[in-house]
């Protein structure tokens, strides 16, 4: 079962590998892509059920290109419990 939708806006995206080096799990591949009229080198969700949802590839990938979207309702419940535990405690 997908837990988490990982999409790569490709329009952002420049290659840094940072996702691809980063990913515990392998989730991204760069590959060139035929992308509006021209070839591009960009990051591609190739595992998308390896997503654990650490958010290591949305937080340091440096054109803010990729964003990681739960789809399990538990884990939504338990994301928004841990950012008002974390806000408490800052």
């Amino acid at each position: 079962m997908l837990k988490f939708e990982v999409i790569v806006d490709w329009d952002k995206c420049r290659a840094s590998k940072v996702c691809v080096n980063l990913c515990p799990t392998y989730v991204f591949s760069l590959r060139k892509i035929h992308w509006k009229n021209s070839e591009k080198t960009v990051s591609v969700v190739v595992n998308p059920n390896n997503c654990i949802g650490c958010m290591g590839c949305v937080s340091l990938c440096p054109s803010n290109a990729i964003t990681v979207k739960p789809k399990n309702l538990e884990i939504v419940r338990v994301i928004k419990q841990s950012k008002a535990i974390t806000e408490f405690f800052s």
